[in-house]
């Protein structure tokens, strides 16, 4: 099975855009639906709430679009922006979306709105372009998912568990990373997954699509 490091994601990304012209939005609308699905197919019937934590980069945007996706599938769901997106960004319009819609929650009303016990926690907080260990809001927010999973709550990470070094398997140094039951990542397997130490971040792992062409019609760099 292909892996990816860090750099060969971001440049698996980059030919889709520039070479194959497909917009990043529609990757990432692509990318979102992809993961709604999946998400969909571990929820029970009648199915519970889905919580999903959002950063202020893309794979926030992910998250805003899994929320509305799952909205549209009746699913009682809901988006919280720990972090803003950045203005202009195609996070920035899955956020608006997301907000016309009333899906957003604030972070202060995170804990009473997630509070019966088969609410399921969507982590996208922080991708696999995340170099660094999370820090402030962003930190806070991965404890206070890691509390919620050591109590019994199921965690979907999307792409990589925040915190997680996608190259290595552990966490950055001197940080915090997701405790997750499953992950949903991009593409390709990311290096790291294969390390033991990735295991308890990781969980049970399922490589998705974002829209783009198969491994074999990119270029060496992927």
């Amino acid at each position: 099975m292909p892996t990816f490091t860090r750099s060969q994601a971001a440049d698996y990304d980059r030919q889709c855009s520039t070479h194959w012209a497909i917009p990043s939005l529609a990757l990432m609308a692509h990318a979102s639906a992809e993961c709604a699905l999946a998400v969909l197919r571990t929820l029970s019937a009648p199915p519970p709430r889905v919580l999903v934590l959002c950063g202020p980069g893309n794979n926030g945007g992910d998250g805003y679009a899994v929320a509305r996706a799952l909205h549209s599938h009746g699913v009682v769901a809901r988006a919280c922006a720990v972090l803003p997106p950045t203005a202009g960004s195609d996070a920035a319009v899955m956020y608006e979306a997301a907000r016309r819609l009333d899906l957003l929650l604030p972070w202060a009303a995170c804990e009473s709105w997630s509070s019966p016990p088969d609410c399921v926690l969507v982590d996208s907080l922080l991708g696999t372009g995340i170099s660094r260990a999370p820090e402030g809001e962003l930190r806070a927010a991965v404890r206070w998912l890691n509390s919620r999973r050591a109590s019994g709550a199921e965690v979907i990470a999307i792409d990589v568990p925040s915190g997680l070094d996608a190259d290595s398997g552990e966490p950055f140094a001197g940080g915090d990373a997701v405790h997750a039951s499953r992950t949903l990542t991009m593409v390709a397997m990311k290096s790291g997954f294969a390390a033991p130490s990735a295991r308890k971040f990781v969980g049970a792992v399922e490589v998705l699509s974002i829209g783009g062409p198969p491994l074999d019609r990119v270029s060496p760099a992927c």
